[in-house]
């Protein structure tokens, strides 16, 4: 815990400035207002046609991106990135990625089946398809540009790993977690195994109440390998070559548009969550103790949930 506490400190000291932090704010601010006074994701990327929503989600990633890597192009202009044919080449195939994952809608080939049933199933299917419509793409990526780099994977291979620093850390966010727990927007979408019609799911088919419930947070869990592989593996480890340590700012930016569809209070604290996981990622040269904080973290949510529906 101390060492995790004194990366974090040092990022700071190394890479904060008032005018970035303003900027930060205004940028993020600006862009929370906008979707969440249109609910401009769900209301209108989200009804496009397929190749729409790809092309519509794949901007809607890539502006915030860029956005504060103008606002860091003063601390990052001897790089000179703007210029690099590689970096264009990451930003466009890795954002590609996350739309294409994105736009994926498996309940549109679920047409067999009643319409809670598909919804139901696609929010459990969709978790476990992004492992191979996010990861297997990423590791082309890898092995086309940067295989070279000491990265391992962009941080998914591991030769040693300490998991008791993020048990502790885990235990801390634990009652942040249960403090969150108290606001309404918070309880109205947790847990997401009530939200998408598990128990209507459960009755249906006359399935165990407990065995349901297990595969579908289990399923939840699987999702944020994914998601750590995206952000803190190759946001950062493909991209510190022309951002150095302020890759960080970029990746917390878009990883916060990933949580548009999410309760106000969430999106807000996964810029402070994503910069906290981003500073242990390139410290660690791994992405498995963000895994375990954000598995932990999702499963906590569920649980809390879980507390105050019944309570």
């Amino acid at each position: 815990m101390k060492k995790i506490l004194q990366q974090l400190r040092s990022h700071l000291k190394m890479t904060g400035s008032p005018r970035l932090f303003i900027l930060l704010f205004l940028i993020m601010a600006v862009s929370l207002a906008f979707n969440y006074a249109l609910d401009f994701e769900d209301q209108y990327l989200d009804t496009l046609p397929p190749v729409g929503r790809w092309l519509g989600l794949m901007t809607f990633h890539i502006v915030p991106y860029l956005a504060i890597c103008l606002v860091i192009l003063p601390q990052t202009r001897e790089n000179a990135w703007w210029r690099q044919t590689g970096f264009w080449l990451r930003l466009f195939l890795g954002f590609g990625v996350l739309a294409a994952d994105r736009a994926l809608h498996i309940q549109d080939f679920l047409t067999e089946l009643t319409a809670w049933d598909a919804y139901y199933l696609a929010r459990v299917l969709g978790r476990l398809v992004s492992l191979a419509t996010m990861v297997l793409p990423l590791a082309i990526i890898y092995l086309m540009f940067d295989r070279d780099q000491p990265n391992r994977f962009y941080g998914l291979v591991v030769k040693q790993f300490d998991p008791r620093p993020y048990l502790l850390l885990l235990g801390f966010a634990a009652l942040a977690i249960l403090i969150g727990g108290a606001f309404r927007d918070i309880q109205e979408h947790y847990p997401r195994y009530l939200e998408v019609g598990g128990p209507r799911f459960t009755d249906r088919h006359d399935l165990p109440g407990w065995l349901n419930v297990l595969l579908y947070e289990a399923a939840y869990g699987v999702d944020f390998i994914s998601v750590e592989m995206f952000f803190r593996g190759f946001l950062i480890f493909a991209f510190s070559r022309y951002l150095g340590p302020w890759v960080i700012y970029p990746m917390i930016a878009t990883y916060c548009f990933l949580h548009f569809g999410k309760p106000l209070t969430e999106s807000v604290s996964s810029l402070v969550g994503g910069y906290i996981l981003g500073v242990i990622a390139i410290n660690a040269r791994t992405i498995w103790g963000g895994v375990m904080l954000h598995v932990g973290l999702a499963w906590l949510m569920e649980l809390v949930g879980y507390v105050y529906r019944v309570f």
